[in-house]
């Protein structure tokens, strides 16, 4: 469940760019 926490984390540095 940890590929979860890296797509969130993605997600949310694409949305603060």
């Amino acid at each position: 469940m940890e590929q979860l926490t890296l797509f969130v984390g993605l997600l949310r540095l694409t949305y603060q760019s």
